[in-house]
Formats: C-alpha cells, sequence, structure tokens
C-alpha cells in the first residue's frame, strides 16, 4: 500500500512540477489535520478495546454504533472547515473550490473508513485488511492520477473526493456495515477516544506542521513542492517499521496483563526495528539522491539536501513508533498525550524558528530534533512502564 502512495507521489511530482505539488502539499496537510479532529478518536479506541472482545458479532455492533457517532461529528467538522471561505468560494480558483467541497464529503467517509478498518485490526484479520487496504490505495492511485492527468491541480483533489466515495463503499461491503443499533460502550473507551484524539491531533501536527509553516510563511511554492518530494521519500522509508508496529499492536494489548510475556515482545521487538532505522538510513542519504533526477526530473534537484537531512530521523522514527505503540498498549494514552504535546510544541517552536531563517531545510532539521527528542521521551517512559509493570 505504502508503496503505491509512493509511486503516486512521484507520478504527481512529475505531472504538477514543483509550484503545484507545494500547493497541494499545503492543502493535504490542513486536510490530514481536519480528518484526525473529525475521526474523534474512534480508530484507536476501537483497535484497544474490540480485541477485548471475543464475540465478532458484538464487535461489529460496536464498531457500527462508533462509526455512526463519529460520521456525524465528522460532518459538523466538515462544514466547519467550510465555511470560513464559503463568502470567497465562487472568487476562487478551481482547485481551491474542489478542496472545500471535498472537506466536506471526504471526512465522514475517512472516518467510516476507519473504523471498518480498525474492526479487521482488531480480529487481527490481518490478510483480509491488508488486501482491503491494498485494493483501497490502488483504488485512490488511479483516480487521483486520473483526475491529476486530465484536470490538474482540482483534477487531483476531485480525484480524492471521488476515491473516499469507491473506497468507503468497498471497505463497507468487505467489512460488513450495518445499520447501527444501540449497544453499550466499553467502560474507558470514550475517554480512551478522546484522549487518542488529542494525541493524534498533536502527533499529525508533529509531521505537517513543516509543510504548513512552509505554507504560513510564504516558502515559494516550488519549494515546498521539493519538500513534499522529500517528505514522501520519508515516509517509504518509514513503511517497515511502521507496517511492524501494527501489526503487534494486538498482541501487546492480549499480553497487558503477563508483564513477562509483554516484557519480552517490547525488548525482542526494538531491536529488529532498529536495524530497519539505520538501513532507511543509510537508503536515503545515499541511494535516494541518485534516483530524483530519473524518477521526477531535474527540477527537484534542489529537494535532494532536504531527503539527505530528514534521513537522519529515520534513525529515530522506530523507537518513536515502537514507544507509542507499547503505551497506549498498556492503557495510558494520557502519558502518550503528554509526550505527544511534548514534541508537538518542539516541532512547531523549531519549524517557526529555522524555517523563519534557514527556508526548507530548516523544517527538515526541525523534523529530525523533534523525532530525536520524542525517541528519547517514548523509549525512557517505555522502560519505565517496563520496569515498574505500570498500567492503566
Amino acid at each position: 500500500m505504502r508503496t503505491l502512495i509512493a509511486v503516486q507521489g512521484v507520478l504527481m511530482a512529475r505531472i504538477l512540477g514543483p509550484q503545484d505539488l507545494g500547493r497541494f502539499a499545503v492543502l493535504t496537510s490542513a486536510l490530514t489535520l481536519s480528518a484526525i479532529v473529525a475521526q474523534l478518536g474512534i480508530p484507536s479506541a476501537l483497535s484497544r478495546y474490540l480485541p477485548l472482545c471475543r464475540e465478532p458479532a458484538l464487535q461489529s455492533r460496536l464498531r457500527d454504533m462508533a462509526a455512526a457517532t463519529g460520521i456525524v461529528w465528522s460532518c459538523v467538522v466538515g462544514l466547519i472547515l467550510a465555511l470560513p471561505a464559503t463568502g470567497r468560494l465562487l472568487s476562487e480558483e478551481p482547485w481551491v473550490r474542489a478542496w472545500l467541497v471535498s472537506g466536506v464529503v471526504v471526512l465522514p467517509l475517512q472516518t467510516l473508513i476507519q473504523a471498518s478498518l480498525s474492526l479487521l485490526h482488531g480480529q487481527s484479520r490481518f490478510p483480509r485488511k491488508a488486501a482491503v487496504e491494498t485494493s483501497a490505495a490502488a483504488i485512490t492511485f488511479m483516480l487521483i492520477i486520473a483526475g491529476t492527468l486530465t484536470h490538474g491541480l482540482s483534477g487531483a483533489v476531485w480525484g480524492k473526493l471521488a476515491a473516499a466515495l469507491v473506497v468507503a463503499a468497498v471497505v463497507s461491503a468487505a467489512t460488513g456495515v450495518r445499520r447501527p443499533r444501540r449497544i453499550g460502550f466499553p467502560p474507558g473507551f470514550w475517554r480512551f477516544a478522546v484522549l487518542s484524539l488529542a494525541s493524534s491531533s498533536f502527533s499529525t501536527m508533529l509531521h505537517t506542521a513543516d509543510t504548513l509553516v512552509l505554507g504560513a510563511l510564504r516558502i515559494p511554492a516550488g519549494d515546498i513542492g521539493s519538500y513534499r518530494l522529500a517528505s514522501l521519500m520519508y515516509s517509504f522509508l518509514s513503511m517497515v517499521p511502521a507496517a511492524a508496529m501494527h501489526t503487534l499492536f494486538p498482541r501487546l494489548v492480549q499480553a497487558y496483563d503477563k508483564p513477562e510475556q509483554l516484557r519480552a515482545i517490547c525488548l525482542g521487538s526494538i531491536r529488529y526495528l532498529m536495524v530497519f532505522g539505520i538501513a532507511a538510513a543509510a537508503i536515503g542519504i545515499y541511494g535516494v539522491p541518485l534516483v530524483v533526477a530519473p524518477l521526477v526530473g531535474t527540477e527537484y534537484s534542489a529537494g535532494i539536501p532536504f531527503v539527505r537531512a530528514l534521513s537522519l530521523g529515520l534513525l529515530f522514527r522506530p523507537i518513536v513508533l515502537w514507544a507509542g505503540s507499547v503505551i497506549l498498549a498498556m492503557g495510558r494514552p494520557g502519558l502518550n498525550l503528554t509526550l505527544l504535546m511534548a514534541t508537538g510544541a518542539l516541532n512547531l517552536a523549531l519549524n517557526i524558528v529555522l524555517v523563519s531563517s534557514h527556508g526548507p531545510i530548516g523544517a527538515a532539521w526541525a523534523t529530525v530534533a523533534s523525532e530525536a527528542t520524542s525517541a528519547l521521551l517514548g523509549g525512557g517512559a517505555v522502560l519505565w512502564l517496563l520496569r515498574d509493570g505500570r498500567r492503566g
């Protein structure tokens, strides 16, 4: 799936060019942050509580009820997102109008999609989940690229909207979405969801603040486009540890009340994740710069220093992913939120200071510094929890 996303990013870079890719990056970052708020922490709460429900029918009912609640809230968030710009809607460029409309429609659909994927994740049906996610990524890839080829930037945004409609229908059919029947939520479900919402918001801000700050400080769109390409490469290179922790999470939850087993899983997994991190950093520093020009053209050569700088963050990224998953599995969303708030505030401050003085390369160094801080704090917190057996 991440491979398709990376290929999509490369093709869009070639089709749009640095200027339009930079604009698309700023809009996508804003919509991503809005989607986190719209989902209300429900996917994370479902991933945490569904493995504790033993009956598949009960799991499906819990997903349906939670998704219905989330969709209503997503509609409200989408309308709030569109309201400030409705007065200027007709005077804006076509791609801005497309983005505003897509925000209202896409947010509820993304909530339904993520809740449904959480059901498969909570049931440990990983092959089926992988198949559904790959199909969704393929549909999204085809529609966004088709829209970009035919109508440029506005076509890319309309393609994103069409993809959300199709993927929502596919995922709903694959996971058996039904009309929700009233069911009591497990104790602590909404507390976990709200804390996860706050955590996800700070986590997303941590990874979109660079692009948003670049846009807010009116850095040239071409430079933002080159930085966006570097960010795509960074995300692609971090996919192995991210996928590993996503798969490992249900095992961590099931070992919640078995301290020795939990300790063994945690300490055993981090060794392999660090190997992947070192290998990914080496590829990013030495390998990716060699293929930038052949893949997307020489106009993106300005992004090579950004790729090399961001690649240093891959040394810390596996620890960040590992620590976040372990802390949530141990039922400590409040601790996870505290760590994310600290690193999110640091990241935003560093981006404002470094981008103002150094441009996009400053954003790259801000990301590396934030990842290193997050790894240090998160890793220390996990070792403290494992040592003292502190669980929520």
